[in-house]
């Protein structure tokens, strides 16, 4: 619950009490604080660290996870989804660093890659 909700709710509370003067509003708020703050709302440890890992080892699946945790509702969930989206971006951008790294030191360039030709090399294997 964010500090929005949170408010509105108090609203309701005190709103509540002036009708009712019976109606304990500091137990309400309490009751809402406690459960704004359970752990249950924050996600485990264990879901963030195979979030990260995927995230940083096989990067699209980094975004699953982030569109899971930001529409998740939990209340560290919108960190958690931009910490994938970014560990996502890192390593995409340092594979393709790494491929450029790769095609550079054998003598190759994307151009020559581009220009391969299919069928030449299926009538040389044949």
């Amino acid at each position: 619950m964010d500090e929005n909700k949170l408010a509105d709710q108090i609203k309701q509370f005190q709103d509540l009490a002036k009708e009712n003067p019976g109606v304990d509003v500091t137990k309400l708020v309490m009751n809402a604080f406690e459960t704004n703050a359970s752990p249950q709302n924050y996600l485990t440890k264990r879901q963030k660290y195979w979030a990260y890992t995927i995230s940083a080892g096989a990067p699209p699946f980094g975004l699953l996870f982030a569109l899971k945790f930001y529409t998740g509702g939990k209340t560290d969930g919108k960190t958690a989804a931009w910490i994938c989206v970014a560990l996502t971006v890192f390593s995409v951008v340092v594979g393709f660093v790494m491929f450029q790294s790769f095609l550079s030191s054998s003598g190759t360039s994307l151009d020559q890659l581009q220009n391969l030709k299919v069928q030449d090399y299926q009538q040389v294997l044949q």
